[in-house]
Order: C-alpha cells, then structure tokens, then sequence
C-alpha cells in the first residue's frame, strides 16, 4: 500500500498522527486542569465539613451543658414560719391591730391589719433572711418608689408619689 501524500509533503498518517498527539496533549491538559480544580474544591469542602461538625459538636456540648431552670416551691413549715415572723412584724408596727399574712411569694409579702373599724395594707421583703416593713398602714396604692422591686402578683400598681 502506497502512502498519500499532500501538497506539503506530509502523508496522511503523519497528519493523522500528529492529530492524535496535539488531542492527547490538550485532552491530558484540560484532564489535569479538571483534576486540579476538583481536588482543591474537594479540599475546601471537606474543610467546611470539618467547620460545621466542629459547631455541630459545639452546640451539642452547650445543649447537653444547658441548665433547665427549676421552680423552687417554699416548704409549708418556712412559709408557716414566716407568717408567723410576718405577724409579729406587722403588730410591732401596729399596736392594737389584728394583722394577717395574705400573701407570700419569695422575698415579699403583703397583708393586712385591722381593728373594729378600719384596716390598711402592709407590704413586707425579706434582705439577708430578715422580714423588713416596705410600707405600711395603706389604704391606697403603695408607692412605687417603695415597692418597684416587688412582683405584679403582690404589687398590681403602685403610685408614684
């Protein structure tokens, strides 16, 4: 068989085979291109991954570290206690008076004494386990300078005095 030759001087199989080289010089190129790119955008998503299980396990830590809030009950004899203390408080401050406990929560208590004719109202905190009259012998509003730091549940409203 006789080789074909062109004007150039070139055969058809040298062209053909100088076609093969360029295709597998550009063809291992764009491989080596694609691979490259590939590999550095593996890199940077497995460094992302790393990220995220690392806040992932963070937040576990903190979630499983989180304290729930408990809600703290008064024993019976404390609040028998401090009624009582709450009493003597009130009659100390209102000789002649009948005084009632009406409501402790926490460190605050409210309440009321009376004689035959009329009673007013009395707010009471305790600071360092000790029961301390706020104000006394009310027959309105408290007043909020007296009285701000004392629960809705026990000072509805105050008055601004």
């Amino acid at each position: 068989m006789e080789e074909t030759t062109n004007k150039s001087g070139m055969s058809t199989g040298m062209i053909i085979g100088i076609a093969v080289i360029v295709a597998i010089v550009f063809g291992g190129g764009a491989y080596a291109y694609v691979n490259n790119k590939a590999e550095k955008e593996k890199k940077d998503l497995n460094a992302q991954i790393t990220e995220l299980q690392s806040q992932v396990s963070s937040a576990k830590t903190a979630t499983t570290t989180t304290t729930t809030p408990t809600t703290t009950t008064t024993p019976t004899a404390t609040i028998a206690n401090d009624t009582s203390l709450l009493t003597t408080l009130c009659q100390s401050n209102n000789s002649g008076l009948t005084c009632v406990v009406d409501k402790i929560e926490g460190n605050f208590a409210t309440g009321t004494s009376s004689d035959t004719n009329e009673g007013s109202h009395w707010y009471a905190r305790k600071v360092n386990s000790i029961w301390t009259m706020a104000q006394n012998g009310l027959q309105d509003d408290p007043s909020c300078s007296n009285t701000s730091d004392f629960p809705k549940s026990i000072v509805p409203t105050c008055a601004n005095n």
